[in-house]
């Protein structure tokens, strides 16, 4: 057994070192972005675009930098994915697509690696020219006659280079998140991609957690799985909660541990080559759900399945989402968590409204939905959501709770005070208990399609899978 699990880590170890080559420059495919460049170029007219990427972060005073995370709107148009680089757009320029990296440097490949260079940006790439980055400057300055310039205009570093007139500045992401909304087949595959990456780990992990285990744990149990399955980066910090911590919206301490009878949510997402996922589950620790727990997360889940219904092209995206909010106040009204079912304000002690966002190279990815009260944007093929409706019940909630809705509906102390003292004892009950499930949807043309919908959701589902053993586990 033993000789099977060191081979087991020498098979995984392997996978893992040939899953960190470099595949993505093989496999590049310079005319889906030249594509997505057209399109802006026409949609500009005339006039130039200006791109700056991000550059590394210092993480400490030596040479240690965080990992590196290439801007998104820039990787969209180029899928140039180093740090320190800028291009510029001409749509009525012969040579329209002008690109700046840092040159090939000997020293620096014994140290870091090799980088594109000036050539790569050129062969690889698809630039129509392309110079060193400290040219940048120069370069752009000859160009700042164009009638019209577009650019990032909320992003400071562009007054270093750019001192244009008010008129003659456009902001580019106007543009850009627009095009980003409706995803093509290559960022549906990617996304379905991550999707598979993160319910791997969902499901390891619903196989390994027991009472005892810390968040932490959990935590490291989706970055091994994210890490052996080719995605090198999270689409976020992994949200862990045991117990009461599972009520604070974004817990992130994830040291604490998961007791008996406590129930563990797990919101967490793998990124793959740029593309993300954001999925969450919530478990219990020993497997079983008591059934307060299971009366509260059967209304969650019965809102996730009326919203699913409605996600379809033709219909908009909030007045979908908001038909939960009465499938929760129905529910809490008959588990004596509320005292009005009708009432405007009684729900929000346990009930967040705000339960989807568009998912892409961004977790919470760029986009114009629409106003949340007029019912938001209408849906379209090829858009893709993170769903995620949710009950928290917690005493940490409850001055959040009686503020908002004081402010917000012009509720009396008094009359709150006296809500909160009538459901005292059954809030006593059912406290600490959260429920949250999320899935990413694919709109179609014909409905929609659930990315996720391979991980378990149900409450028989779960305990299920909980009953097998993870490889972790084994002595």
């Amino acid at each position: 057994m033993k000789r099977d699990r060191h081979f087991l880590f020498w098979v995984i170890l392997i996978i893992s070192f040939l899953s960190h080559i470099n595949t993505s420059a093989q496999d590049f495919d310079k005319d889906i972005f030249a594509k997505r460049r057209q399109i802006l170029m026409e949609k500009m007219g005339d006039g130039i675009a200006v791109f700056l990427n991000s550059s590394h972060a210092i993480r400490s005073k030596d040479v240690s930098y965080y990992p590196f995370r290439t801007n998104s709107d820039f990787y969209y148009l180029s899928g140039f994915e180093d740090p320190d680089a800028a291009f510029l757009l001409l749509p009525n320029a012969d040579k329209k697509f002008i690109m700046f990296v840092r040159p090939k440097n000997a020293i620096s490949s014994m140290w870091f690696g090799d980088v594109p260079g000036i050539e790569g940006a050129m062969q690889i790439y698809g630039a129509d020219t392309a110079y060193a980055l400290d040219e940048f400057p120069e370069v752009l300055h000859s160009y700042l006659q164009e009638k019209k310039i577009y650019y990032d205009i909320n992003d400071e570093r562009f007054s270093k280079v750019i001192n244009a007139a008010p008129d003659k500045s456009i902001d580019v992401n106007n543009i850009i998140h627009e095009m980003r909304v409706i995803k093509d087949s290559v960022e549906i595959e990617l996304i379905r991609k991550a999707v598979e990456i993160s319910c791997k780990a969902q499901l390891e992990a619903m196989k390994a957690i027991q009472p005892g285990m810390f968040e932490y744990e959990v935590a490291a149990i989706f970055s091994y799985i994210f890490e052996i399955n080719g995605s090198h980066s999270k689409a976020y910090e992994s949200l862990v909660a045991a117990g009461k911590n599972s009520t604070i919206y974004h817990y992130s301490d994830v040291t604490g541990k998961a007791e008996d009878g406590d129930l563990v949510l797990m919101d967490m997402g793998a990124e793959f080559q740029n593309y993300t996922s954001d999925i969450t589950r919530i478990i219990p620790a020993n497997g079983k759900f008591t059934k307060e727990q299971r009366e509260v997360y059967e209304i969650v889940l019965e809102m996730e399945k009326v919203v699913i219904e409605k996600l379809k092209p033709g219909n908009k995206l909030y007045d979908c989402t908001k038909v939960s909010e009465e499938i929760a106040k129905e529910g809490l009204f008959k588990l004596g968590l509320i005292t009005d079912e009708k009432t405007i304000w009684q729900h929000y002690l346990y009930y967040y409204p705000f339960i989807g966002h568009s998912v892409g190279l961004d977790v919470h990815d760029v986009g114009d939905f629409g106003n949340y009260f007029a019912g938001g944007r209408v849906l379209e093929p090829g858009m893709v959501f993170a769903l995620e409706p949710n009950l928290y019940i917690g005493e940490n909630l409850i001055d959040g709770f009686r503020f908002n809705v004081m402010q917000k509906f012009s509720i009396s102390k008094e009359e709150v005070d006296a809500f909160l003292g009538d459901i005292y004892p059954v809030f006593e009950k059912y406290k600490e208990i959260a429920a949250r499930v999320e899935d990413d949807i694919l709109i179609t043309e014909n409905g929609n399609e659930i990315l996720s919908d391979r991980l378990p959701r149900t409450v028989a589902e779960i305990e299920k899978v909980m009953t097998q053993k993870s490889f972790l586990n084994e002595e």
